[in-house]
């Protein structure tokens, strides 16, 4: 099959108009997605003895640091114009008793429990992803590790009868190995909620919401930015 001169040349016009247009486009979508990256830059903030990174964004949001009671310390981070809490992250200290086997301490070390969550509000309910800290600290370094991961486990408190379900939590030292300085906790579940509705007379049947809960966020024992 031969293609004359004109069928060439329109050819060779679409060509450099399609590749034209890919440019563009790939110019435009790197773009974004490097505004993206730098939106979601990770900021360290101080609690009491850790240090959680959140996606804290200053200009548009509010953070508001608690101290709920002796043991917990809490930050509350909202929106400045509606003022809704978009997350919340604490730290709570566990008391131990002096014959505790978890409470070895001598003149200079000491061991001690923490909690630490993150909490979002999910319509009328706040689900939170926890983590239980074994911690270390060496009063004559003046330093504190996480010995080690105890346990991570998923709340929900509702006002309208919603659960968790299909629960999954995790963790990981990013340094690689235990004692550590910097963890990450991850964890997935289903929010649901049961109502029973009626069909006919007397048939009913079973109705579910479900959504969806992904959940992530690192701590450390080094000094954040506040």
């Amino acid at each position: 099959m031969k293609i004359n001169k004109n069928g060439e040349n329109t050819m060779k016009k679409c060509l450099s108009v399609l590749s034209l247009l890919f440019i563009i486009l790939a110019t435009v979508f790197f773009r974004d997605t490097h505004t993206s990256a730098e939106t979601i830059k990770l900021q360290g903030i101080k609690l009491n003895d850790l240090t959680i990174y959140t996606s804290f964004n200053s200009p548009s949001q509010k953070l508001v640091k608690k101290l709920v009671n002796d043991n917990e310390t809490r930050i509350e981070i909202s929106d400045k114009k509606t003022g809704k809490v978009i997350e919340a992250l604490g730290e709570v200290n566990t008391r131990l008793s002096a014959n505790d086997p978890k409470k070895m301490k001598t003149t200079s070390d000491s061991y001690s429990l923490k909690t630490i969550y993150k909490e979002i509000q999910f319509g009328p309910s706040k689900v939170r992803l926890s983590a239980q800290l074994k911690i270390y600290s060496n009063g004559k370094k003046n330093s504190t590790q996480i010995k080690s991961v105890i346990k991570t486990f998923w709340n929900v408190s509702s006002s309208e009868n919603w659960y968790l379900n299909r629960t999954h939590s995790s963790f990981v030292s990013t340094t690689g190995t235990f004692p550590t300085q910097k963890v990450q906790i991850t964890g997935m579940a289903v929010l649901e909620k049961k109502t029973i509705k009626k069909i006919k007379k007397s048939t009913t049947t079973d109705y579910y919401d479900r959504y969806p809960v992904q959940l992530s966020f690192n701590w450390n024992t080094i000094t954040g930015y506040k």
